[in-house]
């Protein structure tokens, strides 16, 4: 007897390929699946872990930055990449707080890492002094 399993291609274990699929759905090109985008990044090769054996800080071996420009880059979208060191020295925290605004007040959501846990996710909104971020579902 064969074994099915369901699966719901809706949903994806990398955070890097789900807050990428939020924010281009803010775009032209909303109408892109998650597995488009998760192909047109080059998402849909990378491996994966699972949370239930490995721990949260399995995704912290992702490259970051630099590779997330690529990845939208792929799309068509130039990105903006703030990358400070730790601690972030005043200066660099303020400009990343004015790219963040920046894209939130062009109407797009800002991809972000390691706010809470070390998983990508998205800043959608800004209130006076509370920054409303939706979370990876791996975060749950």
């Amino acid at each position: 007897m064969a074994l099915i399993v369901e699966r719901d291609w809706n949903k994806t274990m990398t955070s890097a390929a789900w807050a990428i699929h939020g924010a281009v759905s803010y775009t032209d090109k909303k109408h892109l699946t998650l597995t488009d985008v998760m192909g047109f990044t080059g998402h849909a090769f990378r491996m994966n872990i699972d949370p239930e054996i490995i721990n949260i800080a399995g995704p912290t071996s992702f490259p970051g930055g630099y590779i997330l420009r690529r990845n939208l880059c792929n799309l068509g979208y130039i990105s903006n990449l703030a990358d400070p060191l730790m601690p972030v020295p005043p200066e660099k925290l303020e400009r990343v707080m004015a790219l963040v605004q920046d894209s939130i007040d062009r109407g797009y959501p800002a991809i972000t890492f390691d706010l809470f846990i070390p998983e990508f996710g998205l800043l959608w909104a800004r209130q006076p002094s509370i920054m409303r971020q939706r979370r990876s579902p791996l975060a749950n």
